[in-house]
């Protein structure tokens, strides 16, 4: 890779950073980043964006609080937080769920930015809220995992993962977008016990554990821990699959859906798996998944599909969640590849991130998705936030730069 080029393109990320993703939130004097022209949104999905942003430039530490702090403000009553929100329109967005890293754990880390006891105060209180409004609405099988209704739920758009499914967009009622309590009827196979969105309830009771402690309520601290115990104890008894050492989503019947989904990456970034307590299993994991040729380590990994599954294929030529590298989950990386031992792992990672994006700069820059055979990129969502933000980090991690 040409240093001099990478150098260029990184200049060019911050340009887009500071002069088109950053942006004032509707009426307010709060700023947020936006991710793209294609994607004009606030997306529950991207807060992540937010947080990472202040770590790499911690003079901007107020976008990663005001991001929080709107969707807070914009919480319903019953708990629901916007899954997405429009600037232009002034329109929240409460359909689905797509929380894509758990919110507390975001929370947590802005307060750990900051240290401001207020904010975390109102998180704690928001969190709490958000956790009973899906154990309300979204465990209607009583099986204490959180279920998938519809496909925008997790935002896995063209996944084998939702074959099946009477409703892989979203659930729409009288042609019109149901809120995301509504159950769908007359499905065969959802609710489907989802181990991604479990993983990420577990990763908001371990926050609110955290915030509880820090906060001098110990007692309430033991009971967070207690419910995310019975949430990995649920993931395990259900979803975990001994024979190939995988967890696989369910379905209202009780049949694993055995597509080997990226979904695996959130039990290890929400650290539902311990590397202490689950060590064995996660050293089988990583040698036949993860950094598996076959599977999830190919040329340009993560893709978003194993490449061993029938289930990995171009089911579009964008934004196709059974078969692209996502730049969303390269940079989820950061929350999990350094903490279970495999830094040289995620240095490789990143070496082939910016092999391919800046091959592909003078065609489509700092795009969505890489192909993760050949490196090519697909043509979603150019400018998006995430592949930004990753190609910033990227390069200091390498010290490219």
């Amino acid at each position: 890779m040409d240093p001099l080029k990478i150098k260029m393109f990184v200049q060019e990320a911050e340009r887009l950073l500071f002069t088109g993703h950053i942006v004032p939130f509707r009426d307010t004097d709060r700023k947020v980043i936006r991710i793209s022209d294609w994607y004009a949104l606030s997306c529950l999905e991207h807060a992540f964006d937010a947080v990472l942003f202040a770590e790499l430039y911690p003079d901007q530490k107020q976008i990663s609080v005001d991001t929080m702090l709107n969707y807070l403000d914009n919480q319903r009553e019953d708990g629901k937080l916007p899954c997405a929100m429009s600037n232009d329109e002034n329109i929240n967005f409460y359909r689905n769920i797509h929380e894509c890293v758990s919110f507390g754990s975001l929370c947590w880390d802005v307060y750990g930015i900051t240290g401001d006891e207020a904010f975390l105060k109102k998180a704690y209180d928001g969190v709490a809220k958000w956790d009973a409004y899906l154990r309300a609405n979204r465990m209607t099988r009583r099986e204490g995992l959180v279920e998938m209704f519809c496909g925008f739920d997790t935002g896995h758009d063209q996944s084998a993962r939702l074959d099946g499914m009477a409703w892989p967009e979203g659930y729409l009622i009288d042609g019109k977008y149901a809120e995301a309590e509504c159950r769908p009827q007359d499905d065969e196979v959802s609710p489907i016990i989802a181990v991604d969105m479990s993983a990420n309830l577990f990763g908001n009771d371990i926050a609110l554990s955290k915030m509880a402690e820090a906060l001098g309520n110990t007692k309430e601290a033991k009971i967070w821990r207690e419910k995310a115990d019975m949430i990995k104890k649920r993931l395990f008894e259900l979803c975990y699959d001994a024979e190939d050492d995988f967890f696989y989503d369910v379905d209202r019947n009780g049949n694993k859906r055995k597509y080997k989904s990226c979904t695996i990456f959130h039990l290890f970034f929400e650290g539902v798996l311990d590397p202490k307590e689950d060590a064995d299993l996660i050293q089988r994991m990583f040698e036949r998944h993860i950094h598996n040729p076959h599977e999830f380590w190919m040329n340009y990994p993560f893709p978003s599909m194993a490449a061993n599954d029938p289930g990995f294929q171009k089911r579009s030529g964008m934004n196709c969640w059974g078969y692209f590298t996502s730049g969303i989950t390269e940079i989820r990386c950061i929350r999990w590849m350094d903490q279970y031992g495999w830094s040289a792992e995620f240095d490789e990672l990143c070496r082939r991130f910016l092999d391919g994006w800046t091959k592909n700069y003078d065609h489509f820059k700092f795009g969505q998705e890489l192909d993760p055979i050949t490196g090519e990129n697909s043509i979603a969502s150019e400018d998006y936030s995430p592949t930004v933000l990753m190609y910033i980090y990227a390069t200091r991690r390498l010290k490219m730069i």
